[in-house]
């Protein structure tokens, strides 16, 4: 398992099984994770790799039993899902006017989709291939600030997806998948300025942008690289 320290006090670990970051600290948390998503308050954040063909019936129970077994406290963590490789996470950091972030990605892009061309299956909504972007925060950030920066990265993902050239069924250019998920974790740092935004001409939203833009595309370049492995060219 490759380890290492972002921020102070708060550090990451990448396996084949998962991906997690662990805080010394409380985190201030906002995500659209399955498992403890909303507003929370955490000092970890999980990643877990599921199977290709994962489909049981609840996966958030599922999720927290498998958080027991791997010794985590489901009620301190965070937890998403993913089925792509973990161990491809791609790590992006950038340091700005009093604070820094870093933008932890997973990308799995077989059921990439594009929001507001058409519907999908049932089947498809709980397929379990997908981005997750986790994003940190080392800063004095406000809460609508935090909200924003959902938006920003979720911008910032689409636009990288459409540099990529990443398709939909119908050849339509992918927003994203069916199944993806954000975080955004905050460590209050004491004194400096506090940011109220994260719109991509804020200092802010501009370094979520960048921060996600580039680990989106290292991940999906990297599944790329894979599946070419696979079939020997």
């Amino acid at each position: 398992m490759e380890s290492r320290t972002l921020f102070s006090g708060l550090r990451i670990a990448v396996s084949p099984s998962f991906v997690c970051v662990r805080s010394d600290k409380t985190l201030t948390v906002l995500s659209s994770a399955p498992v403890r998503g909303g507003w929370c308050e955490a000092s970890c954040i999980v990643n877990r790799r599921v199977p290709a063909d994962y489909h049981e019936p609840d996966p958030q129970r599922d999720t927290v039993r498998w958080l027991i077994r791997h010794g985590f406290d489901p009620e301190k963590a965070v937890a998403l899902m993913t089925a792509a490789r973990t161990e491809d996470a791609a790590c992006t950091r950038v340091e700005g006017d009093g604070f820094c972030l870093a933008a932890l990605v997973t990308a799995g892009v077989g059921n990439a989709v594009r929001a507001g061309s058409g519907g999908i299956s049932a089947d498809d909504r709980w397929r379990p291939g997908t981005i997750n972007i986790i994003l940190l925060v080392d800063g004095n950030v406000t809460e609508s600030a935090m909200a924003g920066a959902l938006v920003t990265a979720t911008e910032a993902k689409a636009a990288a997806l459409q540099d990529l050239e990443v398709t939909d069924p119908g050849g339509n250019v992918a927003t994203g998948t069916s199944t993806d998920a954000v975080v955004i974790a905050r460590l209050r740092r004491t004194g400096g300025p506090i940011h109220l935004y994260a719109g991509t001409v804020s200092p802010f939203g501009r370094a979520v942008a960048r921060a996600v833009y580039d680990a989106v595309t290292q991940a999906v370049l990297r599944e790329r690289a894979r599946e070419e492995g696979k079939d020997g060219s």
